[in-house]
């Protein structure tokens, strides 16, 4: 997204931050993980699991690809923090309620997913 808008990745992370988004899991895990890096990584989702079991937290989580907002802004140019936000707030209001839903219910079965590799890379 940084490089598609043109602004620094801390002004982008900031906007989203202030608008209480939060990063759900990482789009991009490297292909070299050591044992012990897998080893944390499924221990982390198993621990999702159980929590998402006994706590309705999801709902404070947007987790969707990037991909979209990237796609929204491409050929866009932003020489100020606030174009930015702007840009951000139009795509977000742009999205139908079923686009965050979708990126909701997807994390429990990506987390399974994880346990079911026991921590290797995943491309979806």
């Amino acid at each position: 997204m940084e490089r598609t808008t043109s602004a620094p990745r801390p002004t982008t992370h900031d906007i989203l931050r202030r608008r209480r988004f939060f990063a759900a899991i990482l789009a991009i895990i490297p292909h070299t993980l050591t044992e012990s890096e897998r080893q944390v990584r499924v221990d982390m989702c198993r621990k999702l699991l159980d929590r998402k079991r006994t706590v309705d937290w999801t709902s404070f989580i947007i987790a969707q690809n990037e991909k979209s907002l990237e796609a929204y802004t491409k050929g866009k140019k932003f020489n100020n923090r606030q174009k930015v936000k702007h840009a951000v707030d139009e795509w977000i209001a742009s999205r139908p309620s079923s686009f965050w839903m979708n990126g909701i219910s997807a994390l429990s079965s990506r987390w399974r997913d994880v346990v079911a590799k026991e921590g290797h890379y995943l491309d979806y």
